[in-house]
């Protein structure tokens, strides 16, 4: 839930349009690239017949937990973030027009 809600609310403050695909992304790219590396990991602690690899059940119920509380539990995060939060509005805006810059003291100059 906080993972969605600051994702949506950041996104949105800056102006972001395809918030669905932010939601997406943070709902499966984290999780997935975990759960590939540990998948890999385990075919590796199975092949070497280790007493350290996780059983085929206990992964699919780690998946099933990603899949039914997680998940669900990002997108009303990213949804209350998107729709709770207003854009960003700056104190100040930035001059269009450039200004010169100061001619570099001797001291910012490196010795080399």
């Amino acid at each position: 839930f906080v993972s969605g809600y600051t994702g949506g609310s950041f996104y949105k403050r800056y102006g972001g349009k395809f918030w669905k695909n932010q939601m997406a992304l943070s709902a499966v790219l984290l999780p997935g690239t975990t759960l590939s590396i540990v998948v890999v990991l385990n075919m590796v602690a199975i092949m070497y017949e280790s007493q350290a690899a996780i059983s085929l059940n206990a992964l699919l119920a780690v998946v099933a937990i990603w899949l039914f509380i997680c998940v669900p539990l990002l997108f009303i995060g990213t949804l209350f973030g998107k729709n709770m939060t207003e854009e960003l509005d700056f104190p100040c805006r930035p001059s269009r027009y450039r200004r010169p810059l100061p001619k570099k003291q001797w001291y910012t100059h490196p010795l080399t």
